[in-house]
C-alpha cells in the first residue's frame, strides 16, 4: 500500500461518499475508487460497504482508521519541520482560521497583534462564524484550525484545546435585579430576549428550550448579528445571552446590567479545532499556544469580576 491510497481511503472515511471524497483529494472520483479498490484487494478485506446512500466502514474499515490516522498525522508533521529546516530563515507561510464573534470582539485583536510583531513574515487570514460551520471548515480543508465545536465523532480532527466559558444574560435596564445577581431564565417575567438561529451553538440551546415552553419570552428577536445585537441590548431593556468574554473587554460594560445564568444549563464548550493528518506549522503552534493563553485568561478575568461584585448581590 502507499500513502496516496491510505489518503484516499481517509477522505472516504470521513465523507461517507466516494463523490465528495474525491472533491476533497482533488481528484476524479473513478480514480479514486479505483486505489480503495486496490488496497481493499492488497488488505485482503473490505473497508466499506457500499451502498446506494454512500458507504460505511466495516469493522476492518473502522480499525484500519485507527491505526493509520496517528501515521499520517506523524508523516505530516516530519515533511513540515524539515521543509522549515530546509529554509533556515524566518518563520514564514500562510494561517488560516477562524473564531466565533465573542471571543474575536474579546481578545483575539490582541492575540493578533502579538503574534504579528513576533512572526512578521507570516501571512494571516483570520474569519469569524458560527462554531458548527467553523468546524465544518477545518474538516473540509479550508481552514487550518479553528475554535469550533467539538463533533461527537471527531474522524481526523484533534482538539488542541478546550475552551469553556460561563454564559451572561446582559441588557441596557435591570431587568432580573442589580447587576450581577444569578439568573434563572425560566423565572423571568416579560422578558424581551434578542437570541442568534439554531446554527449557532447558544441559539440551538435557547430555542430547543423555549420549544419546550421551559424559557417563556414575552417578546423574542432572532439575529445572527452579534454585534447589531449587542448594540439593541445596551440601550434598551432587551437583553441577549452571551458568552463572559464579550463584555470583558468593553469599556460601556459598567453601564450594563450582566447577569451570570445559573438555570436552566447552557454549556458553551468550544475546542481549538484541527486536522491531524494535515501538519500545523511552527507558526500555526505559536499562534496556538498564544490563543490558548488568552481563552485561560478569559477564565482567570471572569472569576476576577465575580469575585468583585460577589459583595454588592449578596
Amino acid at each position: 500500500m502507499d500513502l496516496r491510497q491510505i489518503m484516499y481511503f481517509l477522505r472516504v472515511y470521513e465523507e461517507r461518499n466516494f463523490t465528495r471524497a474525491a472533491d476533497r483529494a482533488f481528484v476524479v472520483q473513478p480514480a479514486l475508487s479505483r486505489q480503495v479498490a486496490a488496497l481493499e484487494e492488497e488488505i485482503g478485506a473490505p473497508l466499506f460497504d457500499r451502498g446506494p446512500r454512500g458507504v460505511t466502514p466495516t469493522a476492518i474499515g473502522v480499525k484500519f482508521h485507527e491505526l493509520v490516522l496517528p501515521l499520517i498525522g506523524n508523516l505530516s508533521e516530519v515533511k513540515q519541520h524539515i521543509t522549515e529546516l530546509a529554509r533556515a530563515g524566518p518563520v514564514s507561510g500562510k494561517l488560516v482560521c477562524g473564531f466565533p464573534p465573542s471571543f474575536s470582539r474579546a481578545v483575539l485583536g490582541k492575540v493578533i497583534c502579538r503574534f504579528v510583531d513576533r512572526y512578521p513574515e507570516v501571512e494571516l487570514q483570520v474569519s469569524e462564524g458560527f462554531s458548527g460551520h467553523l468546524t465544518a471548515q477545518v474538516r473540509g480543508g479550508e481552514l487550518d484550525f479553528a475554535l469550533g465545536l467539538v463533533p461527537t465523532d471527531l474522524g481526523s480532527l484533534t482538539t488542541e484545546f478546550e475552551h469553556d466559558e460561563s454564559l451572561v444574560l446582559i441588557s441596557g435596564a435591570p431587568v432580573a435585579g442589580p447587576s450581577f445577581t444569578p439568573c434563572r431564565l425560566e423565572l423571568l417575567q416579560n422578558l424581551k430576549l434578542v437570541i442568534p438561529s439554531a446554527q449557532n451553538l447558544i441559539g440551538r440551546q435557547l430555542q430547543s428550550l423555549i420549544a419546550e415552553g421551559i424559557v417563556k419570552p414575552a417578546r423574542l428577536m432572532v439575529m445572527d448579528a452579534f454585534n447589531a445585537s449587542y448594540d439593541i441590548v445596551r440601550t434598551s431593556d432587551w437583553c441577549v445571552v452571551t458568552p463572559a468574554s464579550a463584555i470583558l473587554c468593553n469599556e460601556d460594560r459598567h453601564s450594563l446590567f450582566i447577569y451570570p445564568v445559573s438555570s436552566p444549563i447552557l454549556r458553551y464548550r468550544l475546542g481549538l479545532i484541527r486536522d491531524r493528518s494535515k501538519a500545523l506549522s511552527t507558526a500555526g503552534y505559536a499562534f496556538v499556544e498564544m490563543l490558548q493563553e488568552a481563552s485561560e485568561l478569559i477564565q482567570i478575568e471572569w472569576r476576577r469580576l465575580l469575585e468583585a461584585h460577589s459583595g454588592a448581590v449578596s
